[in-house]
Formats: structure tokens, sequence, C-alpha cells
């Protein structure tokens, strides 16, 4: 299975995958360390293998990284339609909350994304979420708007 992760900046992707990673048997590929730093595409040399999946076309991404796998992405770019490929679908997931709580996560994390930071590289993100499948999101808090522990998220985003 191959499993994309996106969602709103400090929504905790990354510490998903890395959960995934270590405690459920996945490989982890982040993508998302784009701000302040290299391309993670172009430093891991997949960049055909992303177009062509961001075009639609999972296989060569599959091929590349088969077996239980999670991608982490940034806030930016949207996959909008499911994929199909080889007899199973590519998973999508989009972590997501109240903007203001991941907002302060990020912001916590990386001072340097700032409120303005925060809107531009979120905005089209939270606009599709109003629209995506409901199955596709996944919120990180809870009711009372507290962090949900990541192993029910994990759940949650495998579907046990």
């Amino acid at each position: 299975m191959l499993l994309l992760i996106g969602g709103l900046s400090g929504a905790g992707k990354s510490e998903l995958g890395r959960y995934l990673e270590k405690s459920r048997g996945f490989r982890w590929i982040e993508l998302d360390r784009g701000f302040g730093g290299t391309d993670q595409v172009d430093r891991l040399a997949i960049r055909r293998e992303w177009e062509s999946f961001l075009a639609g076309d999972p296989a060569a991404l599959i091929r590349l990284y088969p077996g239980a796998t999670a991608v982490t992405i940034a806030s930016l770019p949207i996959v909008r339609a499911p994929m199909y490929q080889d007899g199973g679908w590519v998973r999508v997931r989009y972590l997501t909350g109240a903007p203001g709580k991941c907002f302060g996560r990020a912001n916590g994390r990386t001072p340097e994304i700032d409120r303005d930071h925060w809107n531009r590289y979120n905005g089209e993100l939270l606009s599709y979420l109003r629209e995506c499948p409901a199955e596709w999101k996944v919120n990180v808090f809870d009711d009372a708007g507290n962090a949900r522990p990541i192993e029910d998220i994990a759940d949650e985003v495998l579907g046990n």
C-alpha cells in the first residue's frame, strides 16, 4: 500500500510518518521539508516519479517504493482524485484540525512560520478540505481541542 499523508502545517504529518515507520513497519518517505531546506524530491532523485504521481499516475512511485510505504507531503501540493494502480488504491489522507491550533504547533516548532506564511501555504488546502471526501480527513484534535494520541490517528488513517 502506498499511503499519501498531507495536511495542514502543524497537524503532525512527520510525527505520523515516524510513528508508522517505527511502530507499524512502514517505509517512511519524508517530502515535507521544503521550508528553509532542500527540495526532498530532488535530493531523493525521484522528480520524474513524483511529477508522474502528481499527474495522476502512481505506477512509477509504487514501483520505486513497493510494499507498505507512507509518503508525507507539505500542505501543497493537493491530490484531488483517488488513484488506482495494480489492484490497489493509493490511500490519501489529510491531517486536519482547528487552524489556530495547527498554526500554533507549526510556529512553536519553526518560529519563521508566521501567520502570513502559514495562511499562504495552507489557504488552498483549507478550501479543498471543505470539499474533499470525508474519509480522507483525519482530525488530529479531539472534541475538547486536545491532541489525539498518535496511535489513534494511525489507526484511523489505516482504517483499523
